[in-house]
């Protein structure tokens, strides 16, 4: 009998038996036919390898589609910036399964996902072809002129929550889109918003975006959801179909940008990480930290009074001389 025969059948059954054991099962039976199609099309070379693969899409594509509110399409299940969300927030996995599970989803990515990105280096286990890369100084003013510039008051307020919640809170787009008015808080010392869901936790909001959502919770009912009150949904497509239809000027608002220059710009402020991760929902800030040594935006005043500042810190601490 042909080997390759053969070794086709024995992909083919084990994709067609395989029964993941971490999603529900109403969720498989809709989801079952998409992921095994989607495997069989990635080519794995052997049974294998074909179980692994069944064992990811399996568990992005039930994270995407009931958690995240994305479509069950292969642009969205297999879109870079979603791979990155679910391996993030997506599941329990120790950071070593993490980096094996984002380098074989992305290569499966390059192959199933028609609008894949053609001039991304190879992935590995151990590097990653894709860093959200933070917005300078002068993007994020020409963002607050994009949210300012929208042609209706409603527009208006959209544009500016959607920068408050990702460039003044650092949440995910499936947390922006799920977060409701009542988990907005403002007292004295600023606003503070309360992520549920996976990664629960209350994040501090930048001062420069506290009036956008206390302006928010001070005319929207509680209940309502804290972007685009009126909805009837949590599809975090809602993002992106606002963005795709505001009056644009070369700029593309990305929540993945937003959030991570969300999370530099507290690094560079000099946030402890032990702080900086939990308010993240993250568990450690090693794809991040590479931007504060990328953007360098210390004039060299700054740059000498930062180091004396810590200089003189530290001769604060010592004990005084005997």
């Amino acid at each position: 009998m042909n080997q390759h025969k053969v070794l086709y059948q024995t992909v083919a059954r084990t994709i067609t038996n395989y029964r993941p054991r971490g999603v529900d099962l109403y969720h498989w039976i809709a989801i079952s036919e998409f992921v095994q199609q989607a495997v069989t099309d990635s080519e794995p070379p052997n049974a294998d390898e074909a179980r692994r693969r069944m064992t990811l899409v399996s568990a992005l594509t039930d994270w995407v589609t009931y958690t995240a509110c994305f479509p069950t399409e292969r642009q969205s299940v297999f879109d870079l910036d979603v791979i990155a969300e679910f391996i993030d927030v997506g599941n329990e996995w120790s950071p070593k399964v993490r980096k094996m599970a984002r380098a074989r989803l992305k290569t499966m990515a390059k192959t199933l996902n028609p609008d894949h990105p053609k001039d991304l280096p190879e992935e590995t286990a151990y590097t990653t072809a894709w860093n959200p890369q933070p917005y300078t100084h002068a993007e994020v003013a020409a963002l607050d002129g994009w949210a300012r510039g929208q042609r209706t008051p409603g527009r208006r307020v959209k544009a500016h929550v959607l920068l408050a919640l990702t460039l003044g809170a650092g949440l995910y787009s499936h947390e922006v889109v799920a977060l409701r008015v009542r988990d907005i808080a403002a007292d004295d010392d600023g606003v503070v918003v309360t992520v549920r869901g996976q990664k629960p936790r209350q994040v501090p909001v930048l001062g420069a975006h506290e009036r956008a959502l206390t302006d928010l919770a001070a005319n929207v009912p509680a209940a309502e959801y804290a972007f685009a009150p009126g909805r009837t949904n949590r599809k975090s497509s809602v993002i992106q179909n606002f963005v795709k239809s505001t009056n644009m000027t070369g700029l593309f608002p990305n929540p993945r940008r937003l959030r991570a220059t969300w999370i530099v710009t507290h690094l560079k402020a000099g946030v402890p990480p032990s702080v900086l991760v939990p308010a993240a929902g993250l568990t450690n800030l090693r794809s991040f930290e590479r931007w504060v040594y990328a953007f360098p935006e210390y004039n060299t005043d700054e740059y000498r009074a930062a180091l004396r500042r810590r200089e003189r810190d530290r001769r604060r601490e010592r004990p005084p001389d005997e």
